[in-house]
């Protein structure tokens, strides 16, 4: 059987359409790490601070943004009290819980307010967070939803899972104490 003649054009547009289709596997979790401010709220334990924004990160299949605004993101699970505070996205390693979720629309970002555990662990980690020494934050998420636009993909349909405490961001316009690090530190 012969193949039908097709223009470069249209080569080029299905092998696009091609790529495009496999590149982004709606079941698979992704991460994305920031660095962020934590600020106390109440008692010791807890702590509210931005985790995500629409910063955009490398990935394999070019830069990925993830849109900030009440339709775009899913926070049913953060929200149910179900969702974990994870040592670097290590189920086995579960130093807290997410009380709460939510978009700041001004500045475009995610915030989560968290409780950390009182197991040893946990505790270890938390007066490293509370010293200044861990500021990385990151968090699983699924994207339901991704369109490309000049090159950049923006998913407009994403759920976060979790959340972790993580020592290497990826996202560099929120993180822990990051607006406390004087000159001279540097």
């Amino acid at each position: 059987m012969d193949k039908e003649k097709v223009s470069p054009e249209m080569e080029k547009q299905q092998k696009v359409e091609e790529e495009t289709s496999t590149r982004i596997d709606p079941a698979e979790t992704h991460h994305r790490t920031e660095v962020t401010e934590f600020r106390s709220v109440g008692k010791g334990r807890t702590f509210e601070f931005p985790f995500s924004s629409e910063y955009p990160v490398e990935r394999y299949f070019g830069k990925e943004v993830l849109k900030h605004d009440d339709r775009s993101v899913d926070f049913s699970r953060l929200n149910s009290g179900a969702a974990p505070l994870l040592w670097n996205h290590d189920p086995d390693r579960h130093i807290g819980i997410v009380e709460r979720a939510y978009i700041d629309k001004d500045t475009k970002r995610a915030y989560a307010k968290v409780r950390f555990s009182r197991n040893k662990f946990a505790s270890e980690v938390l007066e490293d967070v509370k010293d200044g020494i861990l500021r990385g934050i990151s968090f699983g998420y699924q994207i339901k939803n991704m369109e490309e636009n000049d090159g950049i993909f923006v998913a407009d349909d994403w759920a976060v899972h979790e959340v972790s405490v993580t020592p290497i961001p990826a996202d560099p316009t929120v993180g822990i104490g990051r607006s406390l690090i004087s000159s001279e530190e540097k």
